[in-house]
């Protein structure tokens, strides 16, 4: 039997039902829209089976309709679009004040058990900073779901960001979603951090996100759990309370992280970057350091070479000078010796050439005594080139005179003389 045999029997089953009432029926969503409401409705067969209408009303909806009410529809069924979703087109509304469905009711008593023992708590979730050092992450989704395609396509920006992504199949949908979800979350293989995505649906299609087993793997894993469910607000699930962070779309998600790991490679940048200025002022610091310390050693070696040079230059000096007066005083002594025996030979004969004598003698010995003061009085500037290093002291040790003398007195003139 192909589609359009079946589409023509349901339209024969249902035309003969003009008016049909859905008793005890769950309202899981409400969309207003202008002068029409959708409204998602959940209701039980003889087998108690959960089936899931779609009711249009005309009109406004009554305030009072909100999900997890009970209501009591009356209309005309119908067949919508091409993948034959049963419409219903109400004609009147009853809703039981003050009664919740049992989906709704259900969610209720989990959410207040797990609060009891602590499970679930308005501060569960950590927060979008849990996954910045995530660096393998599992993905859990349907297979062919819309959302793990959008996911994969905003993460193929992180292939160079340092994070891999692994997959895996689960089922969101039906008696086996619950299992399946608490089955994969158990086995993360060492993952960093687990997401789950769905590309959307209605909270009778996510249920098994409210389920009290899937609240609890999720709360126990030791690593970040996200959820990521497409068109919904995640924290409305029991599971997106307890987990780490939940996103409101799939590709959010992707984004998310990517935009975490620009900022943890931007951190790490600055702080290599850091890392290395500081490495280039300690090392500017440390040659500064041995710059002034070898400054400093040069100058206390030029200040010892320098008393050096000056103790010895003062020390050839003073050698050269007491050379001098010594040569000074015996040469006077000489002249005045000789003088008195030429004065003795000749005073007797001549009397005249004997006073010249004499006078001479005395005059050229006292020149000679007079050396030691010539040899001690320094010279002006600029009258002689100044004498240095090996040369000067060459020319003290060779100085006789106290013209030679004197000339050793020019480079020392600004100086404190010994």
């Amino acid at each position: 039997m192909d589609l359009s045999e079946l589409r023509q029997q349901l339209e024969r089953l249902l035309t003969p039902a003009q008016k049909l009432s859905l008793d005890e029926a769950e309202v899981i969503s409400v969309d207003r829209r202008d002068r029409l409401a959708l409204i998602r409705v959940a209701a039980q067969n003889a087998e108690r089976q959960m089936t899931v209408l779609t009711v249009r009303l005309f009109g406004s909806a009554p305030t009072a309709l909100a999900p997890g009410a009970v209501c009591r529809f009356e209309g005309i069924p119908t067949l919508r679009g091409e993948l034959m979703t049963v419409a219903f087109a109400a004609s009147s509304i009853r809703i039981e004040a003050g009664r919740l469905g049992p989906l709704h009711t259900k969610r209720r008593e989990v959410r207040r058990k797990l609060e009891e023992e602590g499970v679930l708590s308005s501060k569960s979730q950590r927060g979008l900073e849990a996954f910045q050092d995530a660096r393998r992450i599992l993905v859990l989704a349907p297979v062919g779901s819309a959302g793990l395609k959008d996911f994969k396509t905003s993460v193929a920006r992180l292939d160079n960001a340092g994070v891999s992504f692994s997959y895996r199949h689960i089922v969101t949908e039906g008696p086996d979603a619950p299992a399946s979800i608490v089955t994969q979350l158990k086995e993360h293989d060492g993952a960093d951090a687990i997401i789950i995505l769905r590309g959307g649906g209605d909270r009778f299609a996510l249920r098994a996100f409210d389920d009290e087993q899937v609240v609890r793997a999720i709360a126990a894993r030791p690593v970040p759990v996200g959820l990521a469910v497409g068109h919904t607000h995640d924290d409305d699930f029991l599971a997106g309370q307890v987990a780490t962070y939940a996103w409101h779309t799939p590709t959010h998600a992707a984004k998310s992280i990517l935009h975490l790991r620009l900022k943890a490679r931007a951190r790490a940048d600055e702080a290599i970057r850091k890392r290395k200025a500081r490495e280039r002022q300690e090392r500017e610091a440390s040659q500064e350091r041995t710059h002034r310390t070898d400054l400093e050693n040069a100058r206390q070696e030029a200040r010892l070479y320098k008393d050096l040079w000056h103790t010895t230059t003062a020390q050839v000096l003073v050698s050269a000078r007491g050379r001098v007066r010594r040569r000074a005083a015996v040469l006077a002594t000489a002249t005045w010796a000789l003088t008195l025996a030429v004065v003795l030979l000749v005073a007797g004969r001549e009397q005249t050439v004997g006073a010249t004598t004499a006078a001479a003698g005395i005059v050229l010995g006292l020149y000679l005594w007079a050396g030691r003061r010539r040899a001690d009085k320094p010279l002006k500037v600029g009258k002689y080139t100044p004498l240095g290093g090996d040369e000067w002291i060459g020319a003290a040790l060779r100085s006789r005179t106290p013209r030679e003398c004197r000339r050793l007195l020019h480079p020392l003139s600004d100086e404190k003389h010994p």
